[in-house]
């Protein structure tokens, strides 16, 4: 199975596209649930790095992409860290379709699908900045 160049297509015309905002609050059984998943000790207030994707929608909740046949594989994931987070803060956070990249293969098309998420504290400041690439085939 292989997604189509003309549904490629229409989920480039989505750049720019921003979701609507969400609060979430850092709660210390998520992040020692979390610590658990990937293994570590949770350290009392301390926030794992990559803690923060698990308030990120996979596949991305773009408008209309629901009818596309498609699979998605993580292309890769970086965080920029701006403002200490502290278990309790309230973060809010904004996705934005950054970029889509469809790239020709002998297999079919893809698209490199690039999400960035800002998460605010309640002071209005960045304090993480996500960025995601997703496959999308």
């Amino acid at each position: 199975m292989s997604v189509d160049r003309e549904a490629l297509e229409s989920v480039v015309e989505l750049v720019g596209w921003e979701s609507p905002s969400r609060t979430d609050v850092i709660e210390q059984r998520h992040v020692d649930a979390f610590s658990s998943a990937i293994g570590r000790r949770a350290t009392s207030g301390r926030i794992p790095p990559t803690f923060y994707a698990s308030f990120l929608t996979d596949p991305p909740p773009l408008p209309g992409i629901e009818d596309i046949e498609c699979r998605w594989l993580n292309g890769g994931d970086t965080f920029e860290f701006e403002q200490t987070v502290r278990v309790g803060d309230s973060l809010t956070s904004c996705t934005r379709l950054a970029d889509v990249t469809i790239k020709d293969r002998p297999q079919g098309p893809i698209a490199l699908v690039t999400m960035t998420t800002d998460f605010f504290l309640d002071i209005g400041t960045v304090a993480v900045r996500h960025s995601g690439v997703r496959v999308m085939l």
